[in-house]
């Protein structure tokens, strides 16, 4: 699974305290030969020093969490990303779309997104509520970081039947 390999990335990068932040499909590639996801791109990335910190407002405002319009990032900022990331590949669109940057970061900010499962009816609702987790609005009610994200994703594929697959849009 892409992004179960993406949040082992993320995990290994957490452990040296830092922040990607700048998770998006572009900076994900598979590799033709084994299969193996990297997580690439890590430019704009910085140490996390105290749980949330400050920070200049980069990356690609579609995937950036509501906190980090405040100037704020944590671990779950880039959960947030890879969420959106998630929802993406499962759903074939982005949770919050508009040509007007402040309208968008409006809607990021305001709004909840359609849930998966309605775009998407090969997911079940287990899915659905692990992509949701992990872009929920209210940092609180997000994963924390990759860690917490990658034990649901992999205890959903626990879960599941060998013969259950998801199509993607």
């Amino acid at each position: 699974c892409v992004i179960e390999q993406c949040c082992e990335a993320l995990v290994a990068a957490e452990k040296f305290n830092i922040l990607h932040r700048d998770i998006d499909p572009s900076n994900i590639l598979i590799c033709k030969k084994d299969g193996q996801v990297k997580l690439t791109d890590f430019g704009i990335s910085e140490i996390l020093r105290n749980p949330e910190q400050s920070c200049v407002v980069t990356g690609k405002c579609q995937y950036m969490a509501p906190e980090v319009f405040e100037g704020k990032v944590s671990f779950a900022s880039d959960v947030y990303a890879l969420g959106v990331t998630f929802y993406q590949i499962i759903t074939g669109v982005l949770p919050f779309q508009d040509p007007n940057r402040e309208a968008l970061i409006n809607k990021i900010i305001n709004t909840d997104p359609a849930e998966p499962l309605k775009l998407n009816k090969e997911i079940d609702k287990e899915l659905n509520q692990i992509i949701l987790k992990a872009i929920a609005r209210d940092k609180g009610q997000r994963y924390k970081n990759a860690q917490e994200l990658l034990a649901d994703i992999r205890k959903y594929k626990e879960n599941k039947s060998q013969t259950h697959t998801i199509k993607t849009k």
